[in-house]
């Protein structure tokens, strides 16, 4: 599972004795969407929003904004993924 959209899923889908939003569920999208590839009818468009909103992802271009949700991932993003959903810190408190 090389994905970015399908690649959310791992860093959202924790078991359910997992601390942080076990029942997380986010709403189905409706037009506008945040990111021109990614229509509403694309199956992960609901995560990929609900971690655009979180600030956890940025996309991979703009005008118009896009998320790539295709391209693969390399592990310097998905380790980003997983620590800014977790509310990692490298450094600092």
């Amino acid at each position: 599972m090389s994905l970015r959209a399908a690649c959310l899923l791992v860093v959202l889908g924790v078991p359910p004795w997992a601390a942080w939003e076990p029942a997380l569920d986010p709403p189905a999208c409706a037009p506008p969407n945040l990111f021109a590839d990614v229509p509403e009818t694309n199956p992960y468009c609901r995560w990929i929003e609900e971690l655009a909103a979180r600030g956890v992802v940025i996309g991979c271009g703009a005008n118009p904004p896009r998320f790539c949700p295709s391209a693969p991932v390399t592990r310097e993003q998905m380790a980003v993924f997983i620590g800014v959903t977790l509310g990692l810190s490298l450094y600092g408190p």
